[in-house]
Parts: C-alpha cells; sequence; structure tokens
C-alpha cells in the first residue's frame, strides 16, 4: 500500500510469488531482488504478475513505469 497521491489511494501487487525477500515498508531500489515466482492459487506453472490499483480498480501498470 503506498498511500495517496493526489487524491487517489494507489498500492501494487505481485501475483503468484513463493516468498518475499523484502519486509513490508522497506525501502527497495531499482533492480533489487524482491521475492521469488512461483505457481501460487490456480495456475499452470511459474510465473509472476505486476498489477497496480488505484482507488480499488486495477490500473495499467505501464503508465508508472519508465
Amino acid at each position: 500500500e503506498h498511500g495517496y497521491f493526489g487524491g487517489k489511494y494507489y498500492m501494487s501487487d505481485y501475483g503468484h510469488m513463493s516468498s518475499f525477500v523484502v519486509s513490508a515498508g522497506q525501502t527497495v531500489q531499482q533492480g533489487q531482488l524482491l521475492g521469488y515466482s512461483g505457481a501460487t492459487g490456480n495456475v499452470t506453472g511459474c510465473h509472476l504478475h505486476f498489477e497496480i490499483w488505484e482507488d480499488d480498480f486495477r490500473v495499467d501498470p505501464m503508465a508508472f513505469l519508465d
């Protein structure tokens, strides 16, 4: 959860991670290992997906990435 920016609430999600290397609230750097992908839930193989949520709606994460 990232909090409010410009009057909208933001959070990001990494789906299907098998384990995390970092903790909630920890500051991370670009390129730092965050965790390991896995095959959690109802999936057919290891993968990871990244989501951005804006006010309870998923939005295109590409607008937030350089």
